[in-house]
């Protein structure tokens, strides 16, 4: 493991410790799933991890804090649920995060959420079509917000929908 990879592992189990020790805050949901990504994906625990997933949203869901519930819906569904549960059910969470993100003014969680979500309806076999249309809009709402790296991930399903539609 890298420097950084050890330091992600170690802050995740530093914010678990504070939440057990002072109960729950607005970062609690976003602790819980970063927790859950370190069991899933650095220890290969497929059992725990998703449940710890499901508990974040359950958090968020209690705490109604919107900025930091972008970060906790990214992370349980794009990097833990993502894995384990049907793609398509997945979408909604995406959704909920992009529209947290532009609520709380969290940009970058928002357009990242909405990447998550072209990204995930093109590997769920969402129609091309439906797929091109929600990256016309995403990309220059990506660039308009300075989220230029989001915008260049969502411009390559935007391409490979076009290259499959016979369209480029």
């Amino acid at each position: 493991a890298t420097g950084k990879q050890t330091m992600y592992v170690l802050l995740r189990c530093k914010w678990i410790r504070w939440m057990y020790k002072h109960g729950l805050t607005d970062n609690a949901g976003s602790a819980i799933a970063s927790f859950a990504n370190v069991l899933m994906n650095n220890f290969r625990d497929f059992e725990t991890g998703p449940k710890l997933a499901e508990l974040a949203m359950l958090v968020i869901d209690r705490l109604k804090s919107k900025f930091n519930e972008t970060r906790a819906l990214n992370t349980g569904n794009f990097n833990v649920l993502g894995w384990v549960r049907p793609l398509k059910t997945r979408l909604p969470y995406h959704q909920r995060a992009y529209e947290s993100g532009m609520v709380s003014g969290n940009m970058q969680g928002a357009m990242a959420a909405k990447w998550f979500g072209i990204w995930l309806m093109f590997h769920a076999a969402f129609p091309l079509a439906m797929i091109e249309a929600d990256c016309s809009a995403a990309v220059p709402k990506m660039r308009e917000v300075g989220c230029h790296a989001d915008a260049d991930l969502c411009c390559i399903a935007w391409q490979s929908a076009l290259n499959l539609m016979g369209k480029s």
